[in-house]
């Protein structure tokens, strides 16, 4: 950080100990109080005292970028247009991966033909898993430079008013920073938030060839869609929520600590929005084009939800056990799966409730997480023939859904259903193929 700095304050010096009291630091806009000592007599300089501020802005000083001001209101005719965000795995070609597993299938003991999971690899086109695999991650490569840790030795106590981060503000009463041989401990209670409170304790220690990094963290009515965006994380909740995470990682990189990143993460929130889509101002046409076609993200929009909490255990960089659960007025979601954090990639299944339109809808959720594919999930074929009267039934999907004539398609079903023969599938898995079928063929 550049830019000239005022200091002034009573100085108190010896040979080994220099004392600076009554201190006030310039730098910008930002302007330090307090007491400091810095005493030279040990193995390395130690830096003591208690320093405060009204306001400090942190962005500079941790070299990130203000963010945009987040949307407050529903967009209007003439407002930004919305994006169309394209599904890595067209619907026909999901389709076609689960027939060529039923094929593939032993039959069960009751001689039925059951539709069997498919990993998320199968699922996504070897052309866009090619494409998908190329080096865009946003993880950094550069080598960490620790050496300053190991340079001066800390013990200083911080209370800030308000405290800048990325567009987020904290007012910190109290945070003791420590840093001894090059282990940097940072332990803070009472963090305010706009609506919430935060407190933790995170450590980095660079005393070893590979530096490892400890966290854990609690907090009550924290503002999701700032933290969000503080972590460079594209929002896609916003409400106040608990927050409970124990986290550690060790690592040379930015790479190399989000492969290692182990912990469990969990959260509540008793309401929010879900970002990006309006399910009070949608039709049933709407919602089946939203699951087996093109979607449009809208971050102005959003749909309200009760209820949400998330259970994350992390091993080495993947969410390997994730249980999501939501509710609401017009969408109630209950999912689990896998996370790959290092690729940005999810791969989570569950039931959804969607308006009044579907209820236990069985969806799979896969691909990058920034654009994943959202589609019924077939190998659930217990739900085809269970609609409740007055809702959408998974034949209405095959009715409304974008499925254009595709021969293999068609051959794919007629051999899964020479498979089952007439006793192989249940009525509504039948029912529910066979409307595939007739779309592919151009019916």
């Amino acid at each position: 950080v550049k830019g000239p700095a005022d200091l002034t304050g009573d100085i108190d010096a010896t040979s080994t100990r220099a004392a600076l009291d009554n201190a006030r630091i310039g730098h910008g806009a930002n302007v330090l109080t307090g007491s400091v000592a810095i005493d030279v007599a040990g193995a390395r300089p130690k830096i003591s005292g208690k320093i405060a501020a009204d306001k400090l802005d942190a962005d500079p000083y941790l070299g990130v970028a203000p963010v945009k001001p987040r949307p407050q209101a529903q967009a209007q005719p003439g407002g930004s247009k919305p994006q169309v965000i394209e599904p890595e795995a067209p619907l026909s070609d999901v389709f076609k991966t689960y027939m060529r597993a039923m094929i593939d299938a032993p039959v069960t003991r009751g001689g039925m033909l059951e539709i069997p999971a498919v990993p998320v690899d199968e699922l996504i086109p070897a052309a866009t898993r090619a494409k998908s695999k190329q080096p865009t991650s946003p993880w950094s490569e550069e080598k960490f430079d620790l050496s300053s840790l190991r340079a001066i030795d800390l013990d200083v106590d911080w209370a800030v008013k308000s405290l800048g981060v990325r567009g987020m503000q904290f007012a910190v009463p109290q945070l003791k920073t420590v840093l001894d041989d090059g282990a940097l401990t940072l332990e803070g209670n009472g963090l305010g938030t706009k609506d919430g409170r935060l407190s933790g304790r995170a450590r980095i220690d660079a005393r070893q060839p590979v530096p490892s990094i400890s966290a854990n963290v609690k907090g009550e009515g924290v503002d999701l869609y700032a933290m969000s965006e503080a972590f460079g994380v594209t929002p896609l909740l916003d409400g106040d929520t608990g927050i409970d995470a124990d986290i550690r990682s060790t690592g040379n990189s930015q790479r190399q600590l989000v492969e290692q990143l182990t912990g469990t993460v969990r959260t509540n929130m008793a309401e929010g929005h879900v970002l990006g889509y309006d399910l009070g101002n949608i039709t049933l046409g709407t919602v089946i084009r939203w699951l087996t076609g093109n979607r449009e993200y809208d971050p102005e929009r959003r749909t309200r939800v009760t209820g949400l909490n998330t259970d994350l255990k992390i091993e080495k960089g993947v969410v390997k056990e994730s249980t999501v659960t939501m509710g609401g007025p017009l969408l109630g979601v209950n999912a689990e799966g896998t996370i790959g954090i290092v690729e940005q990639r999810l791969d989570l299944s569950g039931r959804a409730r969607i308006a009044s339109f579907f209820s236990g809808l069985p969806f799979r959720i896969f691909g990058n997480w920034q654009r994943p594919t959202v589609q019924p999930d077939l190998s659930l074929a217990s739900v085809f023939s269970r609609s409740a009267p007055g809702e959408a039934s998974l034949a209405d999907i095959i009715a409304n859904a974008d499925i254009k004539p595709d021969a293999e398609l068609a051959l794919l079903i007629g051999r899964v259903m020479q498979k089952a023969g007439p006793s192989g599938l249940d009525a509504g898995t039948r029912a529910f193929l066979e409307g595939i079928q007739k779309r592919a063929i151009g019916n």
